[in-house]
């Protein structure tokens, strides 16, 4: 073959050798990135081999949102002991309260029910008396005034405090006596404003408390043994404010001033 023909036949040959590349070239590059792209997804999980890239499942999806809600201040309530007397007939027991001797049934339960409204200063001082006796927390926070600085726009927080330290466990109630109703008192000359006000009453009383001792208790009540309190009965004398809302007709308790009967501490005010 002479050494033009040679020439030829090898040019010829490049010639198809470019024109398949160049055909095969697109696929080539195709089947390079799906390599690639195959290759990134096992890195990333993209198989299913990694978690932080699972779907959720659709009972999670579901779940999410749907928490228990919180419980509501009658739940919390609900929750509270009571010193309420087992398996008793509220109708033949005698209320605490004690002024009128009538049954708890007649006296002061409908008023822990929610049934009546405290229409006077006196009713509220003997339903809050009974309801400290019996451990009624609904009603010692129905039964205070806004302007109390006991008062917490917080019911349930409010609630939790009353039955954590606010209810007297340590002590019996033995008894409740009024001692005078002002019911229109005229105000003090120290004082900014002068003259009846009908929207307004004090009462002063005094409450007996006995110290419970650990063995009577039905919480634990050392602190009482310890100090020497158990069994021994404890006078407490209180001239309370009340005030009334005119919308109403229902009176509330507003606050008062504390003063303890016990040797030494007579001229003590206890809740300045």
């Amino acid at each position: 073959m002479s050494p033009t023909n040679r020439s030829f036949k090898f040019m010829l040959l490049l010639v198809v050798f470019w024109t398949t590349a160049s055909l095969l070239l697109p696929s080539t590059q195709g089947l390079a990135a799906a390599a690639r792209k195959k290759k990134n997804n096992n890195k990333s999980g993209g198989g299913g081999g990694s978690k932080n890239n699972k779907k959720p499942s659709s009972r999670a999806s579901t779940n999410r949102g749907f928490a228990e809600p919180p419980p509501t201040l009658d739940q919390t309530l609900a929750s509270f002991r009571t010193r309420l007397p087992d398996n008793d007939d509220p109708a033949t027991v005698p209320c605490p309260c004690g002024i009128h001797g009538t049954s708890y049934a007649e006296c002061c339960q409908p008023y822990h029910l929610g049934e009546l409204q405290c229409t006077t200063p006196l009713r509220v001082l003997q339903t809050r008396y009974s309801a400290f006796t019996y451990r009624l927390i609904g009603h010692i926070i129905a039964t205070t005034h806004p302007k109390c600085r006991e008062y917490m726009d917080d019911k349930i927080a409010w609630a939790n405090s009353l039955n954590k330290n606010g209810m007297f466990d340590s002590f019996d109630f033995v008894g409740l006596q009024v001692l005078k109703q002002e019911e229109r008192e005229q105000q003090q000359k120290d004082e900014e404003h002068s003259g009846l006000d009908p929207n307004v009453a004090y009462i002063n009383f005094q409450v007996t408390l006995r110290g419970r001792s650990s063995t009577t208790a039905n919480t634990a009540t050392s602190t009482n043994d310890a100090i020497g309190v158990a069994g021994k009965e404890t006078i407490v004398q209180e001239r309370s404010q009340f005030l009334k809302d005119t919308a109403t007709g229902v009176w509330t308790y507003s606050g008062g001033d504390v003063r303890s009967q016990v040797q030494g501490l007579e001229d003590t005010q206890l809740n300045t």
